[in-house]
């Protein structure tokens, strides 16, 4: 996604390693420099998430006992994951996303909403949290207050994202229908699960409950999906308890 951008070019800049990165078969000692420089600028973004997070439960006057339970739990979250956390550009998102919710509760609604648009532009998910930003800005200070949340948060992601679809339409549109029409990956909870039961399933003799992992992932989306009966029901299953779970906390 547009927004994404600043995560895969600042470890590009301070790289000291020459020459054009190789990953395949090894890593030459440009790509070795580049990871190192992606894996240090996602561990700031995740710290950076941390001290976010406490400025958020400080905004809502969390006991000692609710802070540090949460501030475990985002402390946590990085180290049960491994590297997966070191390789992937989510660490961006969240602190954007922590970063404007923090700045809500602390009662910046148009600075949270500013920082929410270019978390959306980044990754699409945070925009599930606008219609809580207009509700908490509608209770605090009336309707044109909840619209100009609402309008700051457009504006960001336009100006970040209209440029791309202006140059690059069919590869920005591209970037947005990825994250919608994706397989169910191996990388999330419920491909784990999947993978786990697919086992099992295999023991039993139950082969037409078993599963696979599509490395190219589905369609043209490229990620590592989950395939087979089983992945494609607990997919369509996911899909419909997070939907709920959104509605029940709006």
């Amino acid at each position: 996604p547009p927004g994404a951008l600043p995560a895969f070019l600042i470890p590009s800049l301070v790289s000291r390693a020459e020459g054009t990165p190789v990953y395949e078969p090894e890593l030459n000692d440009a790509a070795r420099g580049y990871a190192r420089g992606f894996a240090a600028l996602m561990t700031l973004l995740l710290a950076a998430t941390v001290v976010l997070t406490s400025v958020s439960l400080r905004a809502v006057r969390a006991t000692v006992g609710h802070a540090a339970l949460a501030l475990g739990l985002v402390g946590a979250t990085p180290l049960l994951l491994g590297e997966l956390v070191l390789t992937r550009f989510d660490a961006l998102p969240v602190a954007l996303t922590a970063g404007a919710v923090a700045a809500l509760l602390a009662g910046r609604a148009r600075l949270g909403a500013l920082v929410l648009g270019l978390a959306i532009a980044t990754k699409l998910y945070p925009l599930l949290l606008l219609p809580l930003f207009a509700i908490v800005a509608l209770r605090r200070a009336g309707r044109r207050a909840a619209a100009a949340v609402v309008g700051i948060a457009a504006a960001t992601v336009a100006i970040v994202v209209l440029p791309f679809l202006a140059l690059a339409p069919g590869e920005a549109w591209f970037s947005i229908r990825a994250q919608l029409t994706r397989g169910l990956q191996v990388e999330s909870l419920p491909g784990s699960v999947v993978l786990a039961l697919g086992r099992v399933a295999d023991e039993l003799g139950l082969g037409a409950l078993g599963t696979g992992v599509a490395e190219g992932g589905t369609g043209d989306v490229r990620s590592a999906d989950v395939t087979g009966t089983l992945g494609a029901v607990v997919g369509s299953l996911a899909g419909l308890l997070a939907v709920a779970v959104v509605v029940a906390v709006w």
